[in-house]
C-alpha cells in the first residue's frame, strides 16, 4: 500500500501559478520603490536614536575611564558615529532602499546614492 495515495503534492497544487519572480536587468526579483512609507520611518527613528545614544556611550564610557583618557575615549566614539554615517552613504543606503534584490535587503545599485533621482 502507498502511504502516499490521496496526497497532493506541490506539482498538483501549483501547476497554474508561476512561482518565479520577475526578474529585472539587474538579475533579482523587482522590489517596489517606496520610500515614503513606515519602513522608512522607522530606519530614520532607528537612526536618530543611534545619534543619540552615542554621545551617551561617550560619555558612560568615559566615565569609567581615568581622566586622563577620557577625552580620548569620547573622540573614539564620535570616530566610529563618522566612520559609520560614511559607510551609510557609500553602501547602507543602497542596501536599504535599492529597488532590486532580496525582499530583505536591496543590492548596490544605489551605492554612493549614484542613481537616486
Amino acid at each position: 500500500m502507498n502511504s502516499t495515495a490521496g496526497l497532493l503534492s506541490a506539482g498538483d497544487v501549483y501547476d497554474d501559478i508561476d512561482l518565479r519572480p520577475d526578474t529585472t536587468t539587474h538579475g533579482g526579483p523587482a522590489m517596489p520603490a517606496d520610500t515614503g512609507s513606515a519602513s522608512t520611518g522607522f530606519i530614520v527613528w532607528a537612526a536618530a536614536l543611534v545619534f543619540v545614544m552615542t554621545p551617551g556611550l561617550a560619555l558612560f564610557y568615559s566615565g569609567l575611564s581615568r581622566y586622563n583618557s577620557a577625552l580620548s575615549l569620547m573622540m573614539l566614539c564620535m570616530m566610529a558615529m563618522a566612520v559609520v554615517s560614511v559607510q551609510w552613504f557609500l553602501f547602507g543606503f543602497s542596501l536599504a532602499f535599492a529597488e532590486h534584490g532580496s525582499p530583505f535587503i536591496g543590492d548596490f545599485t544605489m551605492g554612493a546614492v549614484n542613481t537616486y533621482d
